[in-house]
């Protein structure tokens, strides 16, 4: 038999491991931190399922772009 965690990590988000029954040791972990745990569920049952593994929607990317030693935008103007 095989036993999931899930866990919460130093960065505030869920990860989990696949323990064997008997022994206890790991044998398998998430590699990466998940902000929701039905997140972290859905990889489970992907994982364990045999299906595609589709990672989250990526988040959104907010920029702040700094120009160094060059004339960039004047403040009025605003990059989207």
């Amino acid at each position: 038999m095989i036993l999931v965690e899930i866990y919460p990590d130093s960065a505030d988000e869920y990860r989990w491991r696949a323990k064997d029954g008997e022994n206890g040791h790991v044998i398998a972990d998430s590699g990466e931190g998940y902000k929701n745990i039905s997140d972290v569920e859905r990889m489970i049952q992907r994982v364990f399922s045999g299906e595609t593994a589709r990672p989250p929607a990526p988040e959104p990317v907010h920029l702040r772009i700094t120009y160094r030693g060059m004339a960039g935008p004047s403040d009025d103007e605003q990059i989207r």
